[in-house]
């Protein structure tokens, strides 16, 4: 499984995660954004990653 795809399917865990608690949804989301866009301007230049993760 690329790397992608594995962020893929950790960011839709989490995101199936964040709508039980959605009350704590936007500042877990914060945090989660910044370290994936973190760990993947790493892999890849490519902030199109941050816009894909906004409901």
């Amino acid at each position: 499984m690329s790397r992608q795809a594995q962020s893929a399917r950790v960011y839709h865990h989490w995101k199936h995660l964040l709508t039980l608690q959605s009350q704590r949804r936007d500042l877990v989301v914060e945090v989660l954004v910044a370290r994936a866009a973190r760990q993947h301007a790493s892999v890849t230049r490519a902030p199109t990653y941050i816009a894909t993760t906004s409901p």
